[in-house]
């Protein structure tokens, strides 16, 4: 039988381990947040990939960010893996049982190493290890703390923008055509997976819809690398093009995190962006399809989403059993503008 945790166990040095995908490491970022409130002297470093880094570059409650380097020959990811040990960790939480995150875990030489309940052949790597329950994915995430007799209490994702990166957004803005009195909202049109993505000519009409509404918005449409094709759909269908923002080049995840800060709502399907607009204190409104929205949305008064009830609802499959996205195209832009508008401030 696993011996608890001692009451009295205060760490010295903990290590917090995500390495993927970006939204999944911005919902870990209230682990940090938990530690500390716990830990006030504990330093925290987090392991995570190159493309996640940008949203923990700037939090300081983190000491060290450990980068993986996927190219690093067998001897080179060792040197890697004995340098993280020489850290000295007292403390790792593993939040995701992939090879490289187990080998950090493995190596790191911690007298507490924690994580989920793990398949039965992982489990020699932990010395403590706790089952999930449902709910919020951050909340998830957390129960891997329970060992420590940690709860998850509603802590929110958190990306920190200093105030020098607030103020190159401002200028940014001023230089893309946002003129004083305009208000932002930022919007993700993307997914690479169609059941995930509202539908292009939908976002096109909602744009036209508020901006009678409300003429003072205007629409910044994000992208990442090799998704300027579903942005630039939805920009020709747009019969408001001039409400609209184009990104003149793919940004820096935390000068989108700077950007978003500056917006008064984000619209989007279910991924990174909708997290990363949490994290910065923006409210959400988030179109869902195939996908489960309460388990991705934080449970706030300013993060909602939209969702029909169908006999096929929440499939989760990456193309439609019925090949009809009913779940998406009837889901219409007339259908949610009350509830967008709502999201809104006067």
């Amino acid at each position: 039988m696993t011996k608890p945790i001692p009451q009295d166990f205060a760490p010295r040095r903990a290590l917090i381990c995500q390495q993927r995908q970006i939204g999944d490491v911005i919902l870990a970022t209230p682990l940090i947040r938990m530690l500390k409130d716990r830990y006030p002297a504990v330093e925290i470093d987090f392991f995570t990939e190159a493309k996640c880094a940008d949203v923990l570059k700037d939090n300081p409650d983190i000491s060290r960010l450990w980068v993986v380097d996927k190219s690093l020959s067998f001897w080179g990811a060792l040197a890697f893996y004995l340098r993280i040990r020489r850290r000295g960790y007292d403390l790792v939480v593993n939040g995701q049982q992939l090879p490289r995150c187990k080998a950090v875990t493995f190596f790191s030489g911690a007298r507490y190493r924690l994580a989920h309940t793990p398949k039965w052949y992982n489990s020699f790597l932990y010395t403590h290890t706790a089952p999930i329950f449902g709910g919020y994915a951050a909340k998830v995430k957390a129960c891997a703390l329970s060992p420590l007799g940690l709860e998850w209490n509603g802590e929110r994702p958190y990306v920190h923008v200093p105030e020098e990166k607030r103020a190159w957004a401002d200028a940014w803005l001023r230089e893309q055509g946002l003129r004083d009195g305009e208000k932002l909202v930022t919007v993700d049109a993307t997914h690479k997976a169609a059941t995930r993505r509202w539908p292009a000519r939908h976002y096109a009409r909602l744009f036209e819809l508020l901006a009678e509404k409300r003429p003072e918005l205007r629409f910044l449409l994000l992208h990442g690398p090799g998704e300027e094709g579903q942005v630039r759909e939805v920009y020709d269908a747009c019969g408001r093009r001039d409400r609209c923002l184009l990104l003149p080049e793919i940004l820096p995840l935390d000068r989108v995190a700077a950007i978003q800060s500056r917006a008064v709502l984000h619209l989007g399907n279910c991924s990174a962006p909708r997290h990363l607009a949490l994290a910065v204190g923006t409210p959400t409104f988030t179109f869902i399809g195939a996908n489960y929205g309460p388990s991705w949305t934080y449970p706030g008064p300013d993060q909602n989403f939209a969702a029909l009830t169908l006999d096929c609802s929440r499939c989760n499959k990456d193309v439609c059993p019925k090949g009809t996205m009913e779940c998406l195209n009837e889901l219409t832009p007339e259908l949610v503008l009350p509830q967008v508008l709502a999201q809104l401030p006067e």
